[in-house]
């Protein structure tokens, strides 16, 4: 038995939710280890052979290139925000041009915030790349299909899974 699972259980103070948790969590670390330990990325879950990997080097350098170039551009639209920001920050004396540049500030900290959100996206993105698991499914560690990572650079999850993800 697992040390948190075993741990969980000795302690009656903890909530029965709570433990419920903690056992959850242990099984899921270890399903996910074992999972990884029985087929590693690259080899094929029958044979348990290497295959030839899907990704080539030079497909891997377009994608590395096309986070780059988003996350460049995620960061001039926060440069862009922050400045706005700044040239806004003035007070009006009428209420109604004053209730307009509320307006603008917020809708302008929401597309910050979005970018923001985006960048650390596409960060990790970027960082999975240079670990040598961008393209590979982080539910059930299969394959990403390429056409997915085109359209969607930062997938995480096959179309299967996200699906699944998706229903609950």
């Amino acid at each position: 038995m697992d040390f948190a699972v075993s741990s969980a259980m000795n302690f009656p103070i903890i909530s029965a939710s709570l433990r419920l948790k903690v056992i959850w969590m242990g099984l899921r670390s270890i399903r996910r280890t074992y999972s990884r330990a029985r087929v590693p990325f690259g080899y094929d879950s029958t044979t348990n052979r290497k295959v030839s990997p899907a990704w080539s080097a030079k497909k891997i350098e377009h994608f590395k290139q096309l986070l780059e170039t988003r996350i460049s551009e995620l960061n001039r639209v926060l440069a862009t925000a922050a400045q706005e920001t700044r040239a806004s920050a003035a007070r009006h004396a009428d209420p109604a041009d004053q209730a307009a540049a509320e307006y603008e500030r917020q809708s302008i900290v929401h597309k910050s915030n979005t970018a923001r959100q985006m960048l650390r996206t596409l960060t990790q993105a970027l960082e999975r790349i240079r670990l040598g698991s961008f393209g590979e499914c982080a539910a059930c560690g299969g394959d990403i299909e390429p056409k997915r990572l085109e359209v969607i650079l930062w997938a995480r999850y096959c179309v299967k899974c996200q699906e699944a993800r998706e229903q609950g």
